[in-house]
């Protein structure tokens, strides 16, 4: 597994350039980012403009009138209509003047009937962050702010500008201050404990504004603390807990499929897990929360806990042979039950209450708040999963790229044997680096409502190592096999010198040229995406070399008496053959096309001075001779094959295309691209309609 890395230099952009010019050191956009942003600033019916922020300009006192966001009110949940009363200004029912932040703390946080255990969580875990480590982070993307303290201010016009990450940048959120009451009231949404706190509900309102409204859908801690604050969601499981993970594993080492490659797909070892967990506890640079799996009614009952919640970890602590966090569950109102709960005498020895500052009383009231103490191995058994968000500080060398992935792009919309066409990126980066990089698809609806019409969008990127840095087509070989997930983060972690070693006969030298390669489960749509890397060296990043220009596509078939075989068949001849005359030295791509299931070969024979391999009558090619093989694919591959040669002298070449089996009827594509000067023709005998 990829390390953490300790601290940098806080805030250092590096020396890395951005893919496209993407959000590298001068921070300039192309074009076709430009496109993308302006694109996906359209999230559910309502427009997120990407951040610009000039105080002098911004007009958040209104004279004589309110602020009624144009936009207009939020849909509500279910559950708020079923108590809702109307929409009241927190002037109009609270008993003292209103302020946005009294005192931030996670144990003021409360959820309400809206079901968003998840940011509700992510609110508390970025509370506890503040209050511990002393550092601005929640509190620093609501404005108004006083410009003394940077704290938000209570604004009686009720205007409020909040800041989120949304779709790769972080955007401009405007919300009023109506917020939906019952009869006695009483906010039906998050609030504060504390009556007259604003901030709580502020934030959930413009979170909810930008996922379509109070009828949430439901989301994870991670993805709502990237959007809180921009750090690096990963979601961590327990190997545990899926005992299928290690026979997989097997079964795919045995089967050859990944090779050497370091395959991810977020099973870790419990002991792995807890000391992540220390390390990130320790330093101030991860949020962590957790969230329940299926918990049985009488389990739920038993140990109070909530199936499928998110829970706020504010502590982490090991000693006296115990391994314990401190949660935060966000309702507030069902204390714990279980093992070191208040109720425990048993396990609460004076050592550990002296250790952990347990105080019976104390503890008590903490528990009214839904904060307790629970051992590691708990839970192991009960959560389902862990969010750790990384601070992005912790990289040095940062670069961001915004691109499209047209549903119309050429390739196939299965990619599991070319993905020549996919989206591709070379990264130059010093030995010895860390590397993060994290694959952000932008959504600009509601995913329920994309999942209504089918399971979404199962992005990966896999990392490739044996290329130097050019454009992958075979799928296989991957030095880092990322995962497919519909997540819109997905994130990928490796250490440089624990990639196999450099392929293509590259020399030895301080940097790595490695292929990054996005790839989709099946091409559905088209999908706007961001790449952010992150590495604790520095590194270059930009788009892969592309294909060279000049293509011809050939359309043909192999039929009965055209289907040789291959080169162990005495019918080899009869093998669709191509006559190519190169005229000058030439970088040479073939490509070629079939079928899935028919497994096919390309090749590029020299022609032979002494006539060896070649047919006097037709000058068809018999055979191939070892110096009459210009280039080849190499083995024969189902449904695709691809040969380049970086340096073609001037002369006539034949090129054919064969099947494994003889006498198959098979389509074919032949797509020959090159640099320079080639002439393509059909060669002598050779009876196909086909197109130039």
């Amino acid at each position: 597994a990829a390390m953490t890395p300790r601290r940098a230099s806080r805030g250092a952009e590096g020396s890395a350039s951005g893919g496209g010019g993407g959000g590298g050191p001068s921070g300039n956009l192309t074009p076709s980012e430009i496109d993308v942003l302006r694109r996906s600033s359209f999230v559910n019916g309502r427009l997120f403009l990407p951040w610009a922020f000039d105080e002098k300009k911004e007009n958040f006192l209104l004279k004589g009138r309110l602020y009624n966001d144009p936009a207009g009110l939020l849909p509500l949940d279910k559950k708020q209509k079923r108590y809702f009363s109307g929409y009241r200004r927190p002037h109009e029912i609270m008993h003292s003047e209103p302020v946005m932040i009294k005192a931030v703390s996670p144990y003021s946080i409360v959820q309400d009937v809206i079901g968003d255990c998840s940011f509700v969580a992510s609110l508390c875990i970025t509370a506890a962050f503040e209050r511990r480590f002393r550092r601005q982070l929640i509190t620093g993307i609501i404005w108004p702010q006083d410009p003394r303290t940077r704290l938000p201010v209570y604004n009686p016009s009720g205007k409020y500008l909040v800041k989120l990450w949304v779709n790769g940048v972080p955007r401009r959120v405007e919300v009023d201050d109506r917020l939906p009451v019952d009869r006695n009231g009483r906010w039906l949404c998050a609030r504060s404990s504390i009556s007259n706190e604003l901030w709580v509900s502020i934030l959930e309102k413009a979170y909810m504004k930008v996922n379509g409204g109070y009828d949430f859908p439901g989301s994870n801690s991670g993805k709502d603390l990237y959007a809180l604050t921009g750090w690096i969601p990963e979601t961590v499981y327990f190997a545990e807990n899926d005992p299928d993970a290690a026979l997989r594993r097997r079964m795919r080492a045995q089967a050859g499929e990944v090779g050497g490659a370091q395959e991810l797909d977020y099973h870790q070892t419990a002991g792995r897990v807890w000391e992540r967990l220390i390390s990130a506890n320790s330093y101030g640079d991860c949020l962590i929360t957790v969230a329940t799996g299926t918990v049985s009614p009488e389990e739920e009952s038993q140990l109070g806990l909530v199936p499928g919640h998110a829970y706020a970890v504010l502590q982490v602590w090991e000693g006296h042979g115990r391994r314990m966090l401190q949660l935060k569950n966000p309702w507030a109102s069902r204390p714990w039950r279980g093992r070191y709960s208040v109720h425990d005498h048993s396990n609460w020895t004076p050592d550990l209450r002296r250790a952990l500052n347990f105080e019976p009383d104390m503890a008590r009231q903490l528990d009214q708040m839904g904060v307790f103490w629970v051992d590691f191995e708990t839970v192991q058994r009960y959560f389902s999963s862990i969010h750790l968000n990384w601070n992005p500080a912790l990289f040095a060398n940062q670069a961001t790229t915004h691109a499209h992935w047209p549903v119309s792009s050429a390739g196939p919309r299965n990619d599991r044997y070319n993905v020549g066409e996919n989206p591709q990126f070379t990264l130059e980066v010093m030995r010895g680096a860390t590397v993060w990089i994290l694959l952000s698809r932008h959504v600009t609806k509601r995913e329920k409502d994309i999942q209504s019409e089918d399971d979404g969008d199962f992005l990966s990127l896999h990392v490739y190592a044996h290329r130097g840095g050019r454009r992958i087509f075979y799928p296989d070989q991957p030095a880092v096999k990322g995962y497919y997930s519909n997540n819109p983060h997905n994130l990928t972690r490796f250490d440089v010198d624990g990639l196999p070693p450099d392929g293509e006969n590259q020399a030895p030298s301080r940097t790595r040229k490695l292929t990054l390669l996005l790839s989709q489960y099946e091409k559905k749509r088209s999908v706007d995406y961001t790449v952010r890397v992150f590495a604790t060296k520095p590194f270059k990043l930009r788009y892969a070399p592309p294909l060279p220009p000049h293509a011809h596509k050939i359309r043909g078939a192999w039929e009965t008496l055209t289907c040789g075989g291959s080169m162990n068949d005495a019918t080899y001849a009869q093998n669709p053959q191509y006559k190519v005359v190169i005229h000058t030295r030439v970088f040479l791509h073939l490509r070629l096309q079939a079928p899935r299931q028919y497994s096919v070969n390309i090749t590029l024979v020299r022609w032979d001075k002494n006539g060896r391999g070649v047919d006097k009558e037709t000058g068809r090619i018999r055979y191939v001779t070892i110096p009459g093989e210009a280039a080849s694919s190499g083995n024969y591959r189902k449904g695709f094959s691809f040969v380049e040669a970086d340096a073609v002298e001037p002369g006539d070449y034949t090129i054919v295309v064969s099947t494994f089996s003889p006498g198959q009827k098979v389509c074919l594509s032949l797509s020959p691209r090159q640099c320079l000067s080639l002439s393509l023709s059909l060669s002598l005998s050779l009876s196909l309609s086909l197109s130039l």
